[in-house]
């Protein structure tokens, strides 16, 4: 082995000088057929040969492509360390060699190439990372993790598509870049019992921006209140009907998703009464998912007699993406003279749940549901807000809307920003 490495080592000083070998087709074919069999003999066998260690196939790979699709973590070492390979040179799709490797589920490969990202480790090439952090060995300068193929898809995100656990888990380790959509809607459901197709297709699609669809998205927040009649039999039994809405959107969820993509899970289902949380994500997300907590605050009508109460909130707190996200479902005391009520209830929520206090740990917070804030307009003015409405004067109307009023006022929501539609 010492000669083959001193021979090497004169190989890279006639390279150096620009001396170069031609090498034939054949020994070009066994080079590459050797970085996918993992057969370190042979690649040494063709350097040795002049075979640049970075020519291409007819798909636009090198060798250390091919070797890291394939698993060859010797293989993938000594092109990178002895030979001097640039990790960086995309295929004709626009793919790196740490792309590959997520792509075909090879978390020994990433692993590799991520403890070089970590330690900054140097073979016989030179360390160069990308701006901001640092790089892989190679000839050619660092792999950069937040890099994007032909389509814009990082390895992250190409590993997620391909459903591949145990590399997501490593890349989310080095807080990979990734673009994963959230899509969070909340409805009063009116006591609607057995939702039909349409009913969830409306209710998974009502908030998509155009040309998007539902396969885009990683996560689904649901926030739904009066699933059952507010009565004070529902109040005390206090039934979980959550199955009801739970399978027919997941069905809807995962219905148009191939066979071999990855599904849509349940990750969190809470219910209070008639309020009820579900979160959904992705099985690649699902891993990335911990340390959930839920949460029930009743108040109104049923908290008074020591039960669950008709208005509250049912909330979800865990830690996603390394940020802590805390998710709450709230339903508010209805009718237009309720307001000091609605304000009321809603600091109470945030109090027990101890909601953007100042010892908070929360990062990410998320307030849904139907908090029946209204206008301030009387119901003479009714041709007015009509009127507005139809002209789309919606701003005339936002200036009129009780909770924005509350909040400017400094009585409810102190440091969070109104979104959505």
């Amino acid at each position: 082995m010492g000669i083959v490495l001193s021979s090497l080592s004169s190989l890279k000083k006639r390279r150096k000088k620009g001396k170069r070998f031609e090498p034939s087709a054949e020994q070009v074919q066994n080079f590459l057929r050797a970085a996918a069999e993992g057969n370190v003999d042979e690649l040494e066998k063709g350097a040795l040969g002049g075979v640049d260690v970075d020519i291409l196939n007819d798909n636009g790979e090198t060798a250390v492509m091919i070797a890291s699709k394939f698993g060859h973590l010797d293989a993938v070492g000594y092109l990178l360390e002895e030979l001097g390979a640039d990790p960086t040179i995309p295929c004709i799709l626009g793919l790196n060699c740490l792309m590959h490797a997520a792509l075909h589920g090879q978390p020994h490969i990433v692993e590799y190439l991520a403890s070089q990202l970590r330690t900054g480790a140097a073979g016989a090439g030179e360390t160069r990372g990308p701006p901001g952090g640092p790089g892989v060995p190679g000839g050619g300068g660092g792999i950069d993790i937040e890099a994007t193929d032909g389509k814009g898809r990082t390895a992250f995100e190409l590993a997620l598509g391909a459903g591949h656990t145990n590399v997501l888990k490593i890349l989310n380790e080095l807080r990979a870049r990734a673009s994963i959509k959230i899509y969070a809607t909340t409805w009063n459901c009116n006591a609607a019992k057995n939702p039909d197709h349409l009913m969830i297709s409306a209710l998974l699609s009502g908030g998509l921006e155009a040309g998007d669809h539902i396969e885009q998205y990683g996560m689904y927040i649901i926030a739904l209140q009066e699933t059952v009649e507010l009565n004070v039999s529902s109040v005390l039994k206090n039934k979980d009907i959550s199955l009801a809405w739970e399978q027919p959107i997941l069905h809807k969820l995962n219905e148009s998703r191939a066979e071999k993509l990855p599904k849509f899970q349940l990750v969190v289902k809470k219910h209070l009464v008639g309020m009820l949380l579900l979160i959904f994500a992705l099985e690649p997300i699902r891993v990335l998912i911990s340390n959930i907590q839920l949460f029930k605050i009743g108040v109104g009508a049923g908290k008074t007699i020591g039960v669950g109460g008709n208005k509250g909130a049912v909330a979800a707190r865990f830690r996603f993406w390394g940020r802590n996200i805390m998710v709450l479902n709230c339903h508010l005391p209805a009718h237009q003279k309720a307001l000091k009520d609605r304000n009321s209830a809603l600091a109470q929520i945030w109090k027990k749940l101890n909601v953007m206090s100042p010892d908070s740990k929360d990062q990410v917070v998320l307030c849904l549901g139907d908090f029946n804030y209204r206008l301030t307009y009387n119901i003479k003015e009714f041709k007015q807000v009509e009127g507005l409405i139809h002209n789309h004067q919606i701003g005339s109307l936002l200036e009129n809307e009780q909770l924005l009023q509350e909040r400017k006022q400094g009585k409810v929501l102190q440091g969070a920003s109104r979104k959505g539609k």
